[in-house]
């Protein structure tokens, strides 16, 4: 782990890692306490299934077009992190270069540069 992008990858999907296992350990914490443990789970995983095989051929396909779909949007954002990220870099420099090359007088520039201290004690007469 060298870099900043790597570093936030890594949290980022342990992150993840860690939401998917709440959620799953909710779940199996909830389903322990009941008089018959992963029964209605079971019986509603059956119903889905049966709901499934209902709907055909059809809309099966759809759902695997959908599911495709899904991947493919992943992986464009994940090839897309890079490229977005050399972007914004380039409109911070680009903001910084006009900003320097910027020719007149702004407070900030003239704040930041000691002008404003220069003036203060050019007005003043020593005693």
């Amino acid at each position: 782990m060298h870099t900043l992008y790597d570093f936030v990858s890594e949290t980022n999907g342990i992150q993840y890692l860690l939401a998917v296992l709440s959620i799953v350990g909710f779940i199996i914490f909830i389903e322990i306490f009941k008089p018959k443990p992963f029964k209605g789970l079971s019986r509603m995983i059956d119903d889905d299934v049966v709901f499934v095989k209902e709907q055909g051929k059809s809309s099966n396909l759809q759902f695997i077009k959908n599911t495709l779909t899904g991947g493919a949007y992943a992986a464009l954002y994940v090839a897309a992190i890079p490229l977005l990220f050399m972007h914004g870099v380039a409109v911070l420099m680009s903001r910084l270069f006009t900003s320097v090359s910027y020719i007149g007088w702004s407070p900030v520039r003239a704040y930041f540069t000691g002008r404003n201290k220069a003036k203060k004690s050019a007005g003043k007469t020593p005693k």
